[in-house]
């Protein structure tokens, strides 16, 4: 998909250009609601444009790849284009939609047969990713999140079941996992952090009695080894037991 999302970013200047041609070819004529045109004269119509009562395009239907079947479709608003519905596969469902503002596209959704958005990409004003949102367990609904600046992956959110909760949090710095966060019962508070170097875990702190004391640390060598425990008795912060592997 994210193959398709740079590629198409590419071809749809070309047809919005196209677009733009045809509404300036049309407006002479005397208040057109429909207009289809063949225009590589083939003999099938690939363009079918309708016009509102003040001759403002608002809708134009293109078969792009000559098959007789309309598979890309944009809408205007104010002779700007609003959004692109795009059957990327030809099966007959538009699965792709592009949402526009001031010429940019500031959303992208990807549906599955039945129209429920399984993925959705909200994008800054260089049209880079700034958050995706979408289904990893094929419910409907959209439950991991990455959060984006300047194209850089910084947080990882997921609630695996979607009721709500987020179970794991992952924070990133140049691309490698810093820390990750665990909510396992689903409470709301944190019981279990991973601490990362280099992408590679060195220590992991389970507070399983949120006392916000962690009662169990684990250290890990550089090669995912366990090299020591700390255990600490509850309530009991001086309290400290040693084990080394």
């Amino acid at each position: 998909y994210f193959t398709y999302f740079f590629f198409h970013k590419r071809a749809i200047s070309s047809l919005t250009l196209l677009a733009v041609l045809f509404f300036f070819s049309t407006t002479t004529l005397s208040q057109p609601r429909k207009m289809e045109e063949d225009t590589n004269n083939d003999g099938q119509i690939d363009q079918i444009a309708y016009f509102n009562e003040n001759d403002e395009l608002v809708q134009l239907e293109v078969d792009t790849s000559g098959d007789g079947k309309i598979d890309t479709r944009q809408y205007y608003a104010a002779g700007n284009l609003s959004s692109l519905h795009i059957d990327a596969d030809h099966d007959g469902h538009f699965e792709v939609r592009e949402y526009y503002q001031a010429g940019k596209r500031k959303k992208l959704e990807h549906l599955n047969s039945q129209g429920v958005t399984i993925r959705r990409l909200l994008l800054d004003d260089r049209e880079q990713v700034m958050e995706l949102h979408q289904d990893t367990t094929g419910d409907g609904l959209l439950d991991s999140s990455y959060f984006y600046k300047d194209g850089e992956l910084l947080r990882l959110t997921r609630d695996a079941d979607s009721n709500g909760t987020v179970e794991l949090t992952v924070f990133f710095a140049a691309d490698k996992p810093l820390r990750k966060e665990y909510d396992t019962d689903q409470d709301g508070v944190i019981e279990t952090m991973d601490f990362f170097s280099n992408g590679k875990i060195i220590r992991r702190v389970e507070d399983r009695n949120q006392e916000g004391i962690g009662e169990k640390t684990t250290f890990y060598n550089s090669q995912g080894d366990i090299v020591k425990v700390t255990l600490r008795q509850q309530n009991k912060q001086d309290s400290l037991q040693i084990q080394y592997y």
